[in-house]
């Protein structure tokens, strides 16, 4: 107990506790953080294997651009983690004196804090653009190139990322006073309408995709034959539709836990859609005879005698610990 009021002098019994608490979400964090990144690791080794040792794959464009998606969006995720990895690490060593001043390193307006919400920052904005773009690319090409299908989608992606633009802005920007010492504070409306429009896109843009492999090959037979695409599909979006709902009821509360469902649902906007392209890559297509009467004879992933489902379900990247990581 003397060690405790040692670590943060001149302070009550309340202001410790809350100290400590928030000590325990970072260092907790980066612990979910580098789980949840060994994981996104994993599958994207097992899926970048299958595409290249897959017989029925070939060096076309639908299939370059897809392997390129998903390397950037882990490529992305990959800088993030390393930032936030140095910012824990200045926090606990570098200011690891007494608890007091890692708390001051870690919620203070410092170069450290600056540079990671700057790259988390950034990385976030890319990350959305091309998981949110390779949803409503999919969704455009299924529907036979129609424009006015993913119009809404489309003006969702874009003020997706001006909101996000604008929170980065706010993040570095804004001067918070904060007596409870809340991270999230006075950043709520901004994360919750971003993350709001990014949820938006990938429903749309699922719901649309998956009416469409059904209003064409019917709906028994579409489930028949598409049964484990359209489980992929379908789960990978509720799964990142279920962690947005989370996240936003627990930032809505102002609730300091919420970092914990930022950092798995920035992991689980890369894995989704990595999962359904590794899914796509492993067989799970129709013939391409079947779309000879709709005007989706262009949907390829690898083999042009095989259509494919490959939908990018994705999830919006990240912010790092003091900002959506989504």
């Amino acid at each position: 107990m003397s060690s405790t009021s040692d670590s943060t002098p001149d302070l009550t019994g309340e202001e410790t506790a809350i100290i400590f608490g928030v000590l325990d979400v970072y260092f907790s964090e980066i612990i979910v953080y580098a789980l949840m990144h060994g994981i996104y690791t994993c599958i994207l080794a097992i899926t970048l294997w299958n595409i290249f040792s897959s017989k029925t794959s070939n060096s076309g464009t639908s299939r370059v651009l897809m392997v390129f998606a998903i390397i950037l969006l882990y490529i992305l995720s990959t800088v993030a983690f390393a930032f936030i990895w140095f910012f824990v690490r200045f926090g606990f060593i570098d200011n690891g004196q007494d608890a007091l001043s890692v708390f001051t390193g870690l919620t203070g307006f410092n170069s450290q804090w600056t540079a990671v919400q700057i790259v988390t920052g950034v990385t976030g904005i890319i990350g959305t653009i091309i998981a949110d773009g390779a949803m409503i690319w999919r969704c455009f090409i299924v529907w036979g190139e129609r424009w006015f299908i993913v119009s809404i989608p489309i003006l969702c992606l874009i003020t997706t990322t001006v909101v996000k633009s604008l929170q980065v802005y706010h993040n570095l920007h804004d001067v918070i006073e904060n007596d409870e010492l809340s991270e999230f504070g006075s950043r709520i409306d901004w994360i919750t309408l971003y993350l709001s429009l990014s949820l938006a896109t990938t429903l749309m843009c699922t719901l649309l995709i998956v009416y469409r492999i059904l209003s064409v090959g019917g709906i028994k037979a579409g489930l028949r034959s598409y049964r484990g695409v359209v489980e992929v599909v379908v789960e990978s979006a509720a799964l990142y539709s279920a962690a947005l709902i989370i996240y936003i009821a627990f930032i809505s509360r102002n609730m300091l836990g919420s970092s914990y469902i930022d950092i798995i649902t920035a992991s689980i906007k890369g894995i989704a859609p990595t999962l359904l392209v590794g899914r796509v890559a492993a067989g799970h297509a129709r013939p391409n005879d079947t779309w000879k009467e709709s005007r989706l004879s262009s949907l390829h992933f690898g083999n042009p005698g095989r259509t494919q489902m490959s939908e990018m379900s994705v999830m919006s990247t990240t912010g790092g610990f003091t900002q959506s990581c989504c």
